[in-house]
């Protein structure tokens, strides 16, 4: 996914500064050094769907190589154009800003094919594989709604709109005669601003957790019994990880060593840091160190509660709980039940004469 977005921002950049920019040198380091890359966002697209699917495991396989074929057909037929020198790449640059129908003057660069068919293909080329990626996700999902099959589906259709976009759009630059007009055309530049800013908000707005990593991709069993969208952190993977963890506490009692720490808990579960702080904050609402400090103050309870302060010291019952420290069992005792470990004690001392 970093790769795609990486590959797209050179597209963006290199198509904003050579048709709207009037700095020589960006348009001289953009123009056409990046374009093999745009080849890649296809197969990339292609590559992360199926990792998904296949629950993350990035698997490759020795004919995934020929995705790579246009990317690479690319390189060579305009190898010529990385060797020439970037004084005349400058002197290009001028030439386009002063007006933007010099690009055609590239064209004797292709060894295969023309920068006018270069233009056109590569938005075909995108197309379709987000199109037909998109056919395959929709196979392997059916009634999946889950809020990752949503980023997905959002993904999909947008990049397929983008590419359909750009296809008529250099369409009309290969047979236009004045390109300054067409892309200066003001229904033209709302459009593509749009697109290029439709994804980046997107995730930033109603799909955040993209950005924390990937998350497991879990077929449903049973039928969805609501047709309504997980549209918050709430999901079946959040909720299944925050088990595990509940599971692992009680189970294993790690917080019973002093130096139990998250990472020991991340290595233990096999998690990435991103799915435990998710599952913390919006499933069992606690920070890793507030779970922590509960679960030695219940066993300690539970410990002066079985009488074991008869023959063992409070203090040693906070070290048995798993704190280093008396100061900082004392100060965690009161501060999650409101009493020292000795008032406690008494409380409990206090409340059994009542009942005798």
């Amino acid at each position: 996914m970093s790769s795609i977005f990486l590959f797209f921002s050179t597209f963006s950049l290199t198509y904003h500064y050579l048709f709207y920019g009037e700095d020589p040198l960006l348009i001289a380091i953009f123009y056409g050094h990046f374009s093999p890359l745009w080849f890649l966002i296809g197969p990339f697209t292609f590559f992360y769907v199926r990792s998904v699917l296949e629950n993350n495991k990035s698997t490759f396989y020795w004919t995934d190589l020929l995705h790579s074929l246009p990317a690479l057909i690319h390189l060579i037929s305009f190898s010529k154009y990385y060797f020439i020198p970037f004084s005349q790449k400058l002197d290009f640059a001028n030439h386009v800003i002063h007006n933007l129908n010099y690009i055609h003057n590239l064209n004797h660069f292709g060894y295969f094919y023309s920068q006018k068919f270069a233009f056109l293909i590569r938005p075909i080329h995108g197309f379709a594989y987000s199109a037909g990626t998109l056919i395959y996700f929709l196979k392997a999902t059916k009634q999946n709604r889950s809020h990752q099959i949503q980023w997905i589906l959002f993904f999909l259709i947008s990049l397929s709109l983008i590419s359909f976009y750009f296809i008529f759009l250099f369409l009309l630059a290969v047979e236009s005669t004045n390109l300054q007009t067409t892309f200066n055309y003001l229904p033209i530049k709302i459009l593509t601003e749009i697109y290029f800013l439709s994804i980046p908000v997107a995730i930033l707005i109603k799909f955040p957790e993209i950005l924390y990593g990937k998350h497991k991709f879990i077929r449903p069993k049973t039928e969805p019994k609501s047709d309504e969208f997980n549209l918050s952190f709430e999901t079946d993977e959040n909720k299944q990880i925050a088990t595990e963890i509940v599971r692992f506490f009680e189970e294993n009692k790690p917080f019973l060593n002093p130096d139990f720490e998250f990472h020991d808990l991340q290595k233990a579960l096999d998690l990435s840091e991103e799915e435990l702080k998710i599952s913390m904050k919006y499933i069992l609402k606690k920070k890793f160190t507030e779970l922590r400090s509960e679960y030695r103050i219940n066993y300690a309870k539970d410990l002066i509660k079985s009488g074991l302060t008869q023959t063992t010291s409070i203090d040693g019952i906070g070290t048995m709980a798993g704190f280093s420290n008396r100061a900082n069992f004392y100060s965690t005792f009161k501060l999650l039940s409101g009493l020292t470990p000795s008032q406690y004690l008494q409380s409990l001392k206090a409340e059994k004469t009542k009942n005798n």
